[in-house]
Formats: C-alpha cells, structure tokens, sequence
C-alpha cells in the first residue's frame, strides 16, 4: 500500500513572495460587498408580498426575470474574478 501525496493549489504561507495569490481583505472591500449584497436581497426578501399583490401572476415573472438578471451580474463577477491583476494599473 503506496500512499500519494497530492500537491495543494494553496500555498502553505500565503504572504510569501512568488507562492501565489496574496490574501487579505480590507475593511472597505468587505463593506463594500456587504452593501452589494444587501440591497438585491433585501429588495428580494421584503418586497416579495407587496409585489405579489400589485402585480398579481406578474409577479412570479418578475422574480424569473430578476434571477436571470443576478445570475448574470454573478457571471460577470466570475469571469472578472479570473482575470490577471496588473500591479502597474495600466
């Protein structure tokens, strides 16, 4: 019985120089993505009833057509999440 040691794609010390991508979050970025994320969902979550009755059947629509909208904005910040960062800002 052979036991295989797998490479892990995490470095072991993340801030060392050349092992990859440096982790940390400021508390701006955390703010800003908390508020990103509170404003779909909160309209989501407390609006629902309301546009339930003024729309009537419509409403159900409007909820397919908002998730095709998140799940598109959720793609974009994907396929962005992939890109190279440039450290010259150009």
């Amino acid at each position: 019985m052979t036991t295989e040691h797998h490479s892990s794609p995490v470095p072991s010390n993340p801030g060392a120089a050349g092992t990859g991508l440096k982790r940390e979050l400021k508390v701006a970025d955390a703010a800003a993505f908390s508020v990103g994320l509170i404003g779909p969902v909160g309209v989501m979550a407390l609006l629902g009833a309301g546009a339930a009755g003024i729309l009537g059947r419509g409403a159900t629509w409007a909820f397919v057509f908002a998730l095709v909208a998140v799940s598109l904005v959720a793609y974009g910040f994907v396929k962005l999440s992939r890109c190279p960062s440039s450290r010259t800002g150009s």
